[in-house]
C-alpha cells in the first residue's frame, strides 16, 4: 500500500513540476547605440533567448572596422515563485566596432538557427558624429538602437 501511495505522490509531483514550466516566446535581439563619435568604439551585441541555437552569421558590416568579435557569451538563471518555475538561458554574441567615418549607417541583419528556425535580427541604423560632438553623443546614446525578430517555440517534436 505505501509503495502505491508513493507512486501516486511522485507522478502527481512530477506532473505538477512539468505543468508549472513557462515556454518562453523565442526572440533575436540586435542592440547598439543609436550615436556614435567618430574615432571611439562601442559595442554590437546580438542576444536570443535559448541556448539551441547556431550558425550565427552576421552581414557584411560596411564603414566600421571590427575590433573584436563576433564573441560568445552565454547565461542562466532559474527561479521558482509561488510553485512557479520560470528558467532563462540566453546566448549573446558581441563585437566592438569603431566607424571609419562620419555619417548615418545601417548594420545589417544578422541570422541565427535556433530550435530548428532560422530567425534574422532586425536592421539599425547609427549616425556618427564628428570628434566636436562628444557631448551631445552622451544624450543621443540615452536612446539605444534596438531591433528584435521573434518567433513561437514549438513543442518537442513538432516539425
Amino acid at each position: 500500500m505505501k509503495q502505491k501511495i508513493f507512486f501516486v505522490v511522485t507522478l502527481l509531483t512530477t506532473l505538477f513540476a512539468c505543468h508549472n514550466v513557462r515556454a518562453e516566446e523565442l526572440s533575436f535581439t540586435a542592440n547598439a547605440p543609436s550615436a556614435v563619435v567618430m574615432g571611439e568604439t562601442f559595442r554590437l551585441s546580438y542576444t536570443i533567448n535559448t541556448h539551441n541555437a547556431k550558425g550565427f552569421r552576421v552581414g557584411n558590416i560596411e564603414d566600421f572596422d571590427i575590433l573584436s568579435g563576433p564573441n560568445q557569451s552565454s547565461s542562466s538563471s532559474t527561479s521558482i515563485v509561488n510553485g512557479v518555475r520560470t528558467s532563462s538561458k540566453t546566448l549573446t554574441f558581441t563585437c566592438i566596432l569603431r566607424p571609419q567615418k562620419e555619417g548615418t549607417f545601417t548594420i545589417p541583419s544578422a541570422t541565427i538557427t535556433a530550435e530548428g528556425k532560422q530567425m534574422s535580427s532586425k536592421q539599425l541604423t547609427i549616425k556618427v558624429l564628428p570628434p566636436d560632438q562628444r557631448g551631445s553623443q552622451a544624450q543621443q546614446s540615452g536612446a539605444q538602437g534596438r531591433g528584435t525578430a521573434t518567433a513561437q517555440t514549438g513543442k518537442i517534436g513538432d516539425d
